[in-house]
Order: C-alpha cells, then structure tokens, then sequence
C-alpha cells in the first residue's frame, strides 16, 4: 500500500492488530482519475473530496497529503473540519490543477444576429449553494461568467457611465460613532428609487435586471420586485444598505438586461428563460468556446468552532477559479459575501503560492477570527468583490500580488478586516474602486506595501485606510495615483474614528492630493514621511487633536493646506515646500473649516528640500538640503512592494 508510508502489523491469535503505527498518508487527485480507484499515484482518485474521505480513514496526527495533478476540476466543493487538521492540499511539482467553482455550459444556439442562447443545466440552481447567511428564499442569479479563460462582462446599462436618479434623502449623517443617519431610514426610503421617465423604457424586461446603487463608500446591489411606469418608481427588493440619494449620491447603473447587450462579450442570465445570452466576440466560435458558470459560492472551506478549531492545513500552488455570490447589498467593503477559500475558526493555516482569478466574491474570506493564518506569495486577481479579507490575531500576509478586485462590487478592496497584532508586508495592491487596505484591530504592522491605481469609483477611502485601530504602524509604504478621476475623497493614509496610537512613518505619497486624512483621530504620530505631488497636498485632521508631525517632507507644485491645524499639538522639524508659494492651515469651527491660520507653528521651514530627482523616485538630499539640517533622513523606497521568491 503505497500511500502508507510507516507501518507495524501485530499478529496475534486469530486477529490482526495495529500497534504503534505512525501513518502519513497521501493520496492522488487526477482530472481523469476514478474515485473508485486507490488513489495512488498511478491509480488516482477523481475528486478531491473522495481524497479526503480516503484520509480521514487513518488515526494519528502525522502530517497527510493530497496532491492533486494538472488539469480542470469542475463543480469542485471540499468541506474540511477538524478531523482534517494537518492536511496539506498542493498541486503536484511542476503542474498546475485547476478547481472550479462552476460547470460548463453548453448546448448554444444562434437567436439572433449577434447573440446566442444556451440552457442552464436543469438541476443548476438545485446544485447551487448560496452563502451561509442568505436565506434560501433569495432568488439565486447566476452573477459571473467566465468565457474562454476571461472574465465576461455583464450586460450594462448605460455601457459607460451612470444613470441619475431623483430620489433624495436629506437626512444628515453623524458619523458611524455616532450611529450613523440622525434617524433611521424607513422601510420605503430603502425599497424606493425614482428615476427619469426618459432613462427607462417602459418595455424593460426588470425580472432580469440587478441594480447597483451607489453611496459614499459602498454600494447597493438589488433587484426590481416592481417597475411603476405612471410614477417612474422602481420597488427594490432586497432593501438598499442606504436610502437611494443618500449622501447627495444619485448614481445608479442597471445590469443584466438585453438593453446592455451593446458590445460583444457582452451577456446576460435570462432568468425567465433560465438561460444565458452571450454576445461572441470576434472570432469565437460558440461550438468550441469554453464557457463556465458558478454554482458555488465557495470552493475550499475550512471550518472549525470555538472550542475546536481546524488546525494547520496547508493549501498550495492550486489554482481556483469561478464562484458565485447571492443578490444581497455587498455591505462596507462589500464585506456581505464569502470567498472562494473561506475560513471558520481556523489556527496556523497556510495558503501559499495559490493563484485566486475570477471569483464572484472575495478570494479568501474569515466567516469568524482565526489564529495564525499565513497568506504568502499568491496571485489574486479579477474578484468581483474583494482579495484577502482576513480577521482575528497573528495573521501574516506578505509577498502577494492583488489586482483587479471590485470588479462586481465597487466597494470591494484589497484587503479587509484585519484584527490583532497582523503583519501585513511586502504586497503590491492595485487597480481597486475603493481602498486597497482596510483595516481595524490593533497592534498591525503594515509595511514595505506598494499601493497604486487605488479609489478608482467611491470616495472617502484611501490606499491604507484605518478605522478605530490602537497602536498600529504603518511603514515603509509607497503609494501612488489615487482617487485619480473619481472626484475627490481619496487619500494615502487615513486614521479614521477613534484611531489612537499609530505611527505612519518612513512612507511616500506620489500624486496624492490628500496625503494624511485624519478623522475624530486623537494621539497619533505622523514621521519621517515624504508627501510630494504635481499639483496640491492636503493635510487633514477633522475632528482630531493631539498629532505630533516630525520630520515629514511636503513637497507641492501647487499649494499646501493643512486642514484644522489645530489638531497638531506638535509640530517638530518638517519641510514644507509649495512652489505656487501657498502654504495655509485652515482652523476647524464646528464641522467646517473656516478662515486660514497665521502661518505654521514649531519648528518648521518652508523651503525646497532640494532632492536629487523626485520625479524618479529618488528622494536622496542634494548638499545644503534643509532637511539635512534638520536630521531628516532620506527614504529609499526601493524594497516597498513584493519580493522575488526562490
């Protein structure tokens, strides 16, 4: 027996019996494997599934192995509980396995000029699992679509842009400390959107059309339970997180509907039909082409419970691919929906070398606080929600490569949750709609990140946004092209309600024109900082008190504005330099800033900081540097972002 690697067999009388066995088990997985085989390396098992049940056959808690071979594996869903603590799941050396979370769709047939139609299996949304949370009455949507190794686009109305709505909520927002809308929102106001007679015909086909309504910092998604066409009123079902026009936001963008079927690749999940309509791009050829749609929502699924976690499963070099999510609101950094690898009480787990690409949800997901898990040189890319959304203590997450979430959900972001004493280092995060890290807890060390194309579609969000964090550091980062076009509201660094404690130290802001955003922060440490733009630099600290700036670097080629100057109790020699010539700090009255302030207090100078070449990166002093005269010593982000692995 080949996958038993120590034995002892005692015989005694008529009876066999085992006796001080150490078993380390492992089994192989093939794409053409048969599960009624031995699962040797020659004989391999068919599904992962029956190579873990195969596993839990054996006692002992040395360590056991699944290899799986290179190849697709469709419709693959591998539940593991704590008796598969120890397990490591990896592809076999040099091949590459490819689990789907969906199944191929075929059976097309030309409708019309330009689309063609093919039949959802019968039993599809009987194999489908919705999230967790969702209720099974949700109506379940087919909401991704991968075709020919590309994530497909949705049907899109308007094909570029937003619609403008009328619906309007004046109601104030006092902040998330505070309790949020200074009244609750009613029933009506959430289910309610008012649109423009002249955006909407009166033939829309609604059964099938989603909605995505935006807000500030996040989204609506939604269906239409009923159009009114005399009132020009649609009934939103489910409820929007916030009542449409919330937050002066009236944009809105209908999905899913043959009126944004405008270009090829473009398709649609005609549910009353129960079929999907796709638009072949040039050249594909529908009796070829690949085309595979999500029944799951998660793919690998490790669960324990409090008082018994599942404990040191180790996935590695997998490939994963294609998931689902339900018709919910995604929720703040569309935290709503689970991952296509999705943790539950999980200790000293590892993903490592995973390659995660067009999933419908997040890529990795914590449904509750785990202990000591490790996420390490993956790639992680085209998430219609969001990459690493990890939360608990002593996480590490380092050397990955995050790109191209959000593409569903705006609000998705690169990384979420956060917890305690997390190190998160040496990761490249870009081409995000919201933040590219979000985070809370305490104790987090973020550093040597490299952050750009960042705050691409919402607002007041940043590329490393803290929300209520003690005692965090953030270091060592470089962070580039920001909120680029989305109109504002974006910054680098952001300490957000009742942080305390935090250092931001030895990083770089390129073209952010809100360097440090600050709000009903208190106690924090801005340091040795380089803050340089091509236009104008911000400073803000709303609601703050008790910062202390030293040694930061603001170079402008357009004005300087620090915004409630107030709330620095000490300013300890920085370099301030506008080569407009305007450098202002604004003093905070009430929730507005009002009036300019006399100048900068402490121990300041306003001057070039003379160095070598910032337009390439280089932020050495040349001689006679004021920052040299102030002991400030130069950055060299060189080591911000991955490093090259062996």
């Amino acid at each position: 027996m080949s996958f038993l690697k120590k034995f002892r067999l005692l015989l005694a009388g008529c009876g066999v019996f085992l006796c001080a066995v150490t078993v380390h088990a492992e089994f192989y997985v093939a794409s053409n494997g048969d599960d009624s085989g031995s699962g040797t390396i020659e004989k391999p098992f068919a599904t992962l599934a029956r190579a873990r049940d195969a596993i839990r056959s054996f006692p002992g808690n040395d360590p056991k192995r699944i290899v799986v071979r290179g190849g697709k594996y469709f419709a693959v869903r591998l539940a593991l509980d704590t008796r598969d603590s120890g397990l490591t799941v990896e592809a076999a050396p040099g091949e590459k396995p490819v689990l789907y979370g969906g199944v191929p769709i075929m059976g097309w047939r030309k409708t019309s000029d330009k689309f063609y139609s093919a039949p959802l299996p019968e039993n599809y949304f009987q194999s489908a699992v919705p999230n967790a949370k969702t209720p099974s009455r949700l109506p379940l949507r087919v909401q991704m679509l991968q075709v020919n190794e590309k994530w497909a686009l949705k049907a899109r109305y308007p094909a570029a842009g937003t619609l403008s709505h009328l619906s309007v909520f004046k109601v104030p927002w006092l902040s998330t400390e505070a309790g949020g809308f200074q009244r609750k929102p009613t029933q009506e106001e959430l289910t309610s959107l008012s649109y423009k007679a002249d955006d909407i015909s009166p033939f829309m086909e609604m059964q099938n059309a989603e909605l995505t309504i935006y807000h500030m910092w996040d989204e609506s998604s939604t269906g239409v339970a009923a159009n009114d066409t005399q009132r020009h009123i649609f009934t939103l079902a489910p409820p929007a997180t916030y009542p449409p026009g919330a937050f002066n936001v009236n944009k809105y963008v209908i999905w899913n509907t043959a009126e944004g079927m405008t270009a090829p690749g473009h398709w649609f999940h005609d549910r009353k039909h129960n079929s999907i309509v796709y638009w072949p791009l040039q050249g594909e050829d529908m009796a070829t082409a690949e085309v595979i749609a999500p029944i799951s929502t998660t793919i690998i699924r490790m669960s324990g419970t409090i008082g018994a976690p599942i404990k040191n499963v180790y996935l590695k070099g997998l490939t994963i691919s294609v998931t689902n999510t339900p018709m919910v609101s995604p929720g703040f950094a569309a935290g709503a929906f689970d991952g296509a690898v999705s943790l539950d009480h999980a200790e000293n787990c590892n993903m490592e070398g995973l390659t995660i690409k067009r999933v419908g949800g997040q890529a990795i997901n914590t449904l509750n606080p785990c202990m000591g898990i490790k996420v390490k040189d993956c790639e992680i890319e085209e998430c219609g929600a969001g990459g690493i959304y990890v939360s608990g203590t002593g996480a590490t997450i380092t050397n990955n490569n995050i790109h191209d979430v959000g593409m569903q959900y705006s609000s998705g972001v690169g990384m979420f949750r956060g917890g305690w004493n997390f190190v998160v280092s040496h990761n490249e995060i870009h081409g995000t709609p919201y933040s590219a890290i979000c985070f809370g807890g305490g104790g987090n060390v973020i550093e040597n990140n490299l952050i750009y194309d960042s705050m691409k579609v919402l607002h007041d969000g940043a590329a490393i946004y803290l929300s209520g964090a003690k005692k965090c550091d953030i270091r060592g980062n470089l962070v580039r092209n920001i909120g680029f076009g989305n109109g504002g509201g974006a910054s680098a660094f952001y300490l957000d309600e009742q942080c305390e404690g935090c250092v931001v130290e030895n990083n770089a802001s390129v073209d952010v024109t809100l360097a440090v955003q600050n709000h009903i922060a208190r106690d924090n440490l801005i340091r040795n900082n380089v803050f340089v733009a091509s236009g104008d630099v911000k400073l803000g600290f709303t609601g703050s008190s008790n910062y202390t700036l030293e040694k930061n670097i603001v170079y402008a080629r357009g004005k300087i504005s620090i915004l409630n100057i107030a709330a620095i109790g000490t300013w300890s020699k920085n370099v301030l330099y506008s080569q407009s010539g305007v450098i202002e700090g604004t003093i905070q009255k009430g929730n507005k800033d009002a009036g300019v302030a006399n100048g900068l207090k402490g121990d300041t100078s306003n001057g070039d900081p003379l160095f070598q070449n910032p337009d390439a990166g280089d932020y050495n002093f040349k001689p006679g540097s004021p920052a040299l005269q102030k002991g400030i010593q130069p950055l060299d982000m060189s080591g911000a972002g991955r490093e090259k692995t062996q």
